[in-house]
């Protein structure tokens, strides 16, 4: 509610407003936690983890008219109409 109300709030004023949730991303810091084996996210496969190529995709596209249609919601790396919109393929299932 709150990036909606932003995005509502602040529209008039030339403002776009998102709400990123970019998922798992296979990055150094997962790695760490995978071979730790402390927690439910360290059993992730690698091969279900995002690459970190996919949140700056979909950073690239928000920047851009091709998103307005987004705006004041959150948007989810993961989901599989946001990234057929930004043109990445959907993730492999876990």
């Amino acid at each position: 509610m709150l990036t909606r109300a932003a995005h509502e709030e602040y529209a008039s004023h030339g403002l776009r407003i998102f709400g990123l949730a970019p998922g798992v991303v296979d990055t150094d810091m997962q790695g760490e936690i995978r071979a730790s084996g402390l927690n439910p996210v360290s059993q992730l496969p690698r091969a279900t983890l995002a690459p970190v190529t996919d949140p700056a995709a979909a950073i690239l596209f928000l920047c851009s008219s091709a998103a307005d249609s987004f705006c004041g919601q959150e948007v989810d790396v993961r989901e599989p109409i946001f990234r057929a919109a930004i043109g990445l393929t959907p993730l492999p299932v876990s």
